[in-house]
């Protein structure tokens, strides 16, 4: 895992899924786009200091995190972990925050735009 990670530091997927497994998935993309893991972290809860601790992991496991450009997150805390880095909202939580707005009064209403 460490090995996809070295060849492909750019860019940085993170998945910890809300209220289902508490497991924390770091990824890369490859030359082919697939996504490959480079580290899994399974944590007691879903604190901040779990969060934190799983990020310290991979920062200390992978000495080359420095080279990350853009991370694709769907929590807002890693944002202070990767100072230097391009954060990017994850698709489906950005879909959501849209349905939720266009729900409002002042939008009439849902709208069908999947």
């Amino acid at each position: 895992m460490r090995r996809w990670f070295k060849v492909f530091p750019e860019l940085l997927l993170v998945d910890a899924p809300r209220n289902m497994y508490k497991l924390f998935s770091f990824m890369v993309h490859d030359v082919y786009g697939h996504e490959q893991y480079v580290q899994h972290s399974l944590m007691e809860n879903e604190r901040s200091e779990c969060l934190t601790h799983a990020i310290d992991s991979f920062k200390f496991s992978n000495p080359s995190w420095e080279k990350i450009l853009e991370v694709v997150i769907d929590k807002d805390s890693i944002e202070t972990h990767f100072p230097n880095v391009k954060a990017i909202l994850c698709h489906f939580h950005l879909k959501k925050y849209i349905r939720t707005e266009m729900s409002k009064g002042e939008y009439d209403g849902p709208s069908s735009f999947d």
